[in-house]
């Protein structure tokens, strides 16, 4: 009888765009991991049509994950468990799955470059999509989108720094906007924000 083989991480590679969705049938820790960093899609502005990604450390098996960091190979360890985040928006997938446009009151888009374009993008899944397993899709319910067709989602990268205000939010290519309003917790609108927590 051969020995047991125990996994203790995984190799994760990111493409030459330096981003891309991922799932993994472990729970993982990226804490330590130098230049590589994981996101949950933990909410979506209808106004924008922006996806807010937030960092975490670790991810549960079978959870969808933003990846983003330098094109090349990433050493992650394997963690026995983790505790579930509240909010994500990424569906995991682990295996081949035939994804719709809209199901069960949730509207569906892919991580994937358009024709004629150069710049990665949430974009509506056509109906019947065979989508690969490994990967993370946006599943956003269809009642807080536009009424009109939506084309792409952008993302928004928040890093949960309170250090500096400006670097709450990386700019990702292809995005467009700005913040316009920032409110303190009592809902009062602040124009020069310091350190602390605010809603935008």
């Amino acid at each position: 009888m051969e020995p047991e083989v125990i996994v203790t991480d995984v190799v994760i590679t990111i493409n030459d765009f330096g981003c891309g969705t991922y799932c993994s049938e472990y729970a993982l820790d990226f804490s330590e991991v130098t230049g590589l960093k994981a996101y949950s899609a933990i909410g979506f502005n209808s106004n924008t049509q922006v996806v807010t990604l937030a960092r975490v450390m670790t991810t549960m098996a079978g959870s969808g994950v933003f990846l983003k960091g330098e094109p090349g190979d990433y050493v992650v360890p394997i963690i026995e468990a983790c505790h579930d985040h509240t909010l994500n928006l990424l569906v995991g997938t682990l295996e081949q799955t035939v994804v719709n446009s809209t199901a069960d009151g949730y509207s569906n888009f892919k991580f994937t470059i358009a024709e004629g374009s150069d710049v990665p993008m949430f974009y509506p899944f056509k109906d019947n999509t065979v989508f690969s397993g490994g990967k993370a899709y946006l599943q956003i319910p269809t009642a807080w989108l536009p009424i009109a067709a939506q084309k792409t989602v952008e993302i928004r990268f928040d890093n949960g720094e309170t250090t500096d205000v400006d670097d709450v939010f990386d700019e990702v290519k292809g995005e467009s906007g700005e913040v316009e309003n920032i409110y303190d917790l009592q809902g009062c609108e602040v124009e020069n924000p310091s350190r602390g927590l605010y809603i935008v």
